[in-house]
């Protein structure tokens, strides 16, 4: 029973890294919709900000809720090709308290990067993005809401969660968050933005040493949340931040990694 109680408190924990893409729209406000449009072109953004929605009932297990987050990089969509590159990033800074565990506080900052290529469609107000894959890969395509204003295009995008956590979202009865990202059109003599690096992982969370941050490595980091040095079954190797306690801030670097 106390294995399961941590699992699920670790799993809904899960769920705010990923939200974390977005200043959060005031409580109330609509769900965002695509209008649609013609997204074709070269398009930019430079440190703009994102506005993310939340369901009211998600936006209830949390108080003092804060979000600051910006899209750098660019997007083209070459309508003689039918074909994209994306190349941008979402960096943000996230703070909330959570009453459910215990007034426990996240202050900490998450960076996504979106560099891929391949084919995309429109149909009516959803753009679809269909990335080239290695040969013997599946591919799986993204569908976006889009609004295309004047020189400006918008994309709704549901914020990624593990595929495993989105389990978690449904036992609670909760929508996906939506971020919304802005780019502006290109001009012919603007040069695009450099996207940010992403910040030092630090210690490497891939546990069994498989090459890829996976849900073995989190099974693995669940069963040592909690512990301490001192503690006969303390394992160093799942302290990612060195202070001797596998504990929250140990959790936050391994939501950095995972999927890495």
């Amino acid at each position: 029973m106390h294995f399961f109680v941590k699992w699920n408190l670790i799993g809904l924990l899960l769920l705010w890294p990923a939200i974390g893409h977005a200043q959060l729209m005031d409580p109330g406000s609509a769900k965002p919709e695509g209008e649609g449009g013609d997204p074709a072109g070269a398009w930019m953004a430079d440190s703009t900000a994102l506005p993310v929605w939340a369901s009211p009932a998600l936006l209830q297990l949390v108080e003092d809720e804060s979000i600051d987050g910006t899209v750098t990089g660019t997007l083209t969509l070459d309508a003689n090709t039918d074909t994209y590159e994306a190349d941008y990033v979402t960096s943000v800074r996230v703070t909330l308290r959570i009453p459910l565990l215990g007034n426990q506080t996240i202050d900490s900052t998450f960076v996504d990067t979106f560099k891929h290529a391949g084919a995309f469609s429109v149909g009516d107000t959803s753009l679809i993005l269909m990335p080239t894959v290695e040969e013997g890969e599946t591919a799986v395509s993204d569908t976006l809401g889009f609004t295309v204003r004047d020189d400006s295009l918008f994309l709704i995008q549901v914020v990624p969660l593990p595929p495993q956590y989105a389990t978690i979202m449904a036992n609670f009865g909760l929508d996906a968050p939506l971020a919304i990202l802005g780019f502006e059109r290109v001009e012919d003599d603007q040069e695009p933005p450099t996207p940010p690096d992403p910040p030092p992982t630090g210690t490497s969370a891939d546990f069994d040493g498989n090459g890829r941050v996976d849900f073995s490595d989190f099974i693995a980091f669940a069963q040592n949340f909690g512990r301490s040095d001192g503690d006969a079954d303390y394992d160093a190797k799942f302290d990612l931040n060195g202070n001797d306690s596998v504990d929250f801030g140990d959790f936050i670097a391994f939501a950095q990694q995972f999927g890495q």
